[in-house]
């Protein structure tokens, strides 16, 4: 019997909780959010807590203990976009 072999595009399932994190802190009517509102709008504690590292680490979000914001370089950026 031949397996099939499933591949997972890693880097493109980071980008889509990335995007929803930010998508989450830019389009909402609010700026603060609690890391377990986030948790729970993504869908995947493991999945929403690496992207608000990852944007963290990138200067997109800011985090302080649970609440994070979009960054103004973020908010900017996506005022520029729109």
């Amino acid at each position: 019997m031949q397996s099939k072999r499933i591949e997972v595009d890693v880097a493109a399932l980071a980008r889509g909780a990335e995007q929803g994190v930010l998508g989450l802190l830019l389009e909402e009517d609010r700026a603060v959010w609690a890391l377990e509102e986030i948790i729970r709008d993504i869908g995947d504690r493991l999945d929403a807590e690496d992207a608000v590292n990852r944007l963290q680490g990138d200067g997109l979000v800011i985090r302080s203990g649970d609440l994070v914001i979009a960054s103004r370089a973020a908010q900017r950026a996506h005022d520029l976009a729109m």
